[in-house]
C-alpha cells in the first residue's frame, strides 16, 4: 500500500529487467516480497488492516526453491510453497513443482510448472488435493525469469541479498528475495 515502496519497486524492476541469470545465479531458496499487481491474498491483508474479516491470512508468504538438477544436462527442479490461514485458523498450503527451463530464442529462461496439490488441515486430519483448478490456472501460466540482480556483485550494495523478477505472462511481475537462512 505504500506507494513510495512501490515506485522504489517499479525502479528495480526496470534496472533488472531483460538482465540474463545464469541458473547457478538462481539456485537456492527465494522469498517472495512484492508483486506489482493486487490479488486475493494482497486486498484481504489490505482489509485486515482496517480491521475487516477475511478469509485468506498469509502465514510465512511464498517459498521459492531452485535446486540443482538430479541428473547431469537436466534442469534445475522448482518448488514453490505458499502458505496462508483460511478463516484465520486452517492451515492451507499450495505447492507448485516443476523446473527452470533453458533459455529461449530470446535468451529467456522460464519456471516450468508440472504438477501442483493442496494440503489443507493439520494432523490427522489434514486432506490433500490434488491438482487444484485455481493452482492448476496458474500453473498453465508462464512464469518468465525476468532479470536478476546481485546488488552486492553488481552495484556495490553490500548486504543487499540478490533479487529475482518473475514476469506472469499477462498478470505482473513478481520480486523474491534470496534468502539469508
Amino acid at each position: 500500500e505504500d506507494f513510495d515502496e512501490r515506485l522504489g519497486w517499479h525502479s528495480l524492476f526496470q534496472q533488472i529487467r531483460g538482465q540474463g541469470a545464469a541458473a547457478d545465479d538462481l539456485l537456492g531458496t527465494w522469498q517472495f516480497c512484492f508483486r506489482d499487481y493486487v490479488n486475493e491474498e494482497e486486498l484481504s491483508a489490505m482489509a485486515l488492516k482496517r480491521g475487516a474479516f477475511t478469509p485468506v491470512r498469509l502465514r510465512g508468504a511464498t517459498t521459492l526453491e531452485i535446486s540443482r538438477p538430479q541428473l547431469p544436462g537436466g534442469n534445475p527442479s522448482a518448488t514453490l510453497c505458499d502458505r496462508f490461514l483460511l478463516l484465520g485458523v486452517l492451515p492451507a498450503e499450495i505447492m507448485w513443482r516443476g523446473y527452470l527451463a533453458s533459455e529461449d530464442e530470446l535468451g529467456k529462461r522460464s519456471l516450468i510448472w508440472q504438477d501442483t496439490s493442496a494440503r489443507l488441515g493439520f494432523g490427522r486430519f489434514c486432506q490433500t488435493i490434488e491438482r487444484p483448478a485455481a493452482a492448476e490456472k496458474l500453473r498453465q501460466q508462464t512464469w518468465r525469469v525476468e532479470g536478476f540482480l546481485d546488488r552486492a556483485r553488481n552495484a556495490g550494495g553490500a548486504g543487499c541479498p540478490p533479487v529475482l523478477a518473475l514476469c506472469r505472462q499477462g498478470i505482473g511481475t513478481l520480486a523474491f528475495r534470496r534468502s539469508l537462512l
